[in-house]
């Protein structure tokens, strides 16, 4: 694991979510300002210079966000895919939503400084468009994001979810000049809203193997050191297919002292759940280091077919975060590459994930 690629996918990660924070605080505080709600401590805390600041800071942190995935080594992505939508290799429509939102928050935060001369009441209508910002940020952050599936991101989107549209129906309640039926219609198509949201992401984002959905079957999105290079496949044995494949993964995480107890043994053990099966096995030595760290001093792999499921041996590769690239080379003699990203926990010890396997070698 290298630093620059470690600290562009925690930058990217930090980033995203600390802007999705800020718009939905925006767009809260927002709504709280048209609610004319104040504090009786704090009369001016609620204020437009603090929502202006917010909207300003989310900003920043968006662009900061985008920055950091273009130069990010493991999905390698060009310009075009981070600024044109739909041109993303990786989850493309996901990615879309993402930019998308940062091209409508842009129009936003242009239309406040263009105010005086467009007018207060096109002003009013085009900041309407907050909520299309918000929404398409939280559909960009569930559909790619790596920490989806993960408690204390479920429980982010799940909370920001409750807090817009609640604040949205008790703000057309408060609308005297809309008939009684039309404040009814526009509370039930946001309640309406918020279940499809729901029912999309328990249907979608929060299942295993979402990846191989959202990525329309092309992969981990890895490229650049981390791509197969482009080569006929050689013949596997007959329990293998003969070219790449993925896989859901669902299996254990365990870890215990070394024998001398001076280091950590970690033990991954993967079961694949998918066509063509079989059981994937990776352990790591590692050592402590001064600064509280761990170095890997060590690793084995075993990965094979049910039948033999320690057919392929090898080592890893790369490490980084919940993402572990490993080479292994069947009796054969063949070599490829497995690459595993974990997603999710099923309890103590239990983990969930997606497994990759290219024909070929990388060099992380």
């Amino acid at each position: 694991m290298t630093t620059p690629e470690t600290w562009t996918w925690l930058v990217a990660r930090a980033t995203g979510f600390t802007a999705y924070g800020l718009v939905t605080v925006a767009v809260a505080l927002g709504l709280a300002l048209s609610l004319r709600w104040q504090s009786p401590r704090w009369p001016r805390l609620i204020n437009n210079e603090l929502h202006q600041f917010l909207v300003i800071l989310a900003g920043v942190f968006t662009v900061v966000h985008g920055l950091s995935v273009r130069i990010d080594p493991f999905t390698a992505f060009t310009w075009r895919e981070v600024l044109v939508p739909g041109l993303s290799h990786y989850r493309p429509l996901w990615m879309a939503f993402g930019i998308l939102a940062g091209y409508l928050g842009l129009a936003l935060g242009l239309s406040t400084w263009l105010r005086p001369r467009i007018g207060f009441r096109t002003w009013r209508l085009v900041h309407y468009l907050t909520y299309l910002v918000w929404a398409f940020a939280t559909v960009h952050g569930l559909g790619d994001g790596s920490d989806t599936r993960t408690g204390w991101a479920t429980a982010v989107y799940g909370a920001a979810t409750l807090l817009v549209l609640g604040l949205t129906v008790v703000r057309v309640a408060k609308v005297t000049t809309w008939p009684v039926l039309g404040r009814a219609a526009v509370t039930a198509g946001v309640g309406a809203l918020g279940l499809a949201g729901v029912a999309w992401a328990h249907g979608g984002p929060l299942q295993p193997g979402w990846n191989a959905v959202a990525n329309n079957g092309h992969g981990s999105g890895g490229r650049g050191l981390y791509a197969a290079p482009a080569r006929t496949p050689t013949v596997r044995p007959a329990a293998w297919p003969t070219a790449a494949f993925s896989s859901p993964a669902a299996g254990t995480l365990s870890q215990a002292p070394s024998a001398d107890g001076q280091g950590l043994v970690v033990t991954l053990s993967l079961r694949l759940l998918a066509a063509p099966g079989g059981r994937l096995v990776v352990r790591l030595d590692a050592a402590p280091t001064d600064d509280g760290g761990a170095v890997i001093t060590g690793s084995t792999v075993t990965f094979g077919p049910p039948s033999n499921p320690t057919a392929d041996h090898g080592a890893v590769q790369a490490v980084r975060g919940d993402r572990v690239t490993a080479s292994v080379q069947d009796a054969a003699g063949n070599t490829w590459t497995v690459l595993v990203a974990l997603t999710g926990s099923t309890g103590p010890d239990g983990v969930t994930g997606t497994v990759w396997v290219s024909p070929g070698t990388q060099t992380p």
